[in-house]
């Protein structure tokens, strides 16, 4: 197959030698999205990027990998406006909220919580948050 500028990554990721070239090809990116948020060229300092970073935060797995990359300061000052931002919309989510009503029987019956189907704005605003990341989307 003849080499293109659009298919180096994948020639690499077959001459790599590595357990499987997508999970290469997957984990490269990865780190070019970490290197672009967090590395030398400082984009976390840049309105449109730290604009996006505040809306849609990061999973789990990715503050960790934030936090062992090694900068720190650029760290702090993504999770500072992001958390800033997110308290926002909560408070804004926490005036629109009006509980259903419940019967008196209903205080003593052990509830069901089921966490995949929130029933209140508020759980289903949780759970956007939940799943939303910068680098994975």
């Amino acid at each position: 197959m003849k080499e293109k500028i659009y298919t180096i990554p994948l020639m690499d990721a077959f001459k790599a030698e590595d357990e499987c070239p997508f999970c290469f090809i997957e984990r490269n990116l990865e780190q070019h999205a970490m290197d672009f948020v967090l590395g030398s060229g400082a984009s976390y300092m840049e309105d449109d990027v730290r604009a996006e970073t505040d809306k849609m935060g990061f999973c789990r797995e990715h503050y960790k990998k934030m936090f062992d990359y090694g900068n720190r300061l650029g760290c702090g000052l993504i999770l500072t406006t992001h958390f800033k931002k997110k308290n926002e919309e909560l408070k804004q989510q926490l005036k629109m909220f009006s509980p259903g009503k419940a019967s008196v029987l209903g205080h003593f019956k052990k509830a069901k919580i089921d966490t995949d189907n929130p029933k209140t704005t508020i759980g289903s605003w949780v759970k956007e948050q939940e799943h939303s990341c910068y680098i994975c989307d």
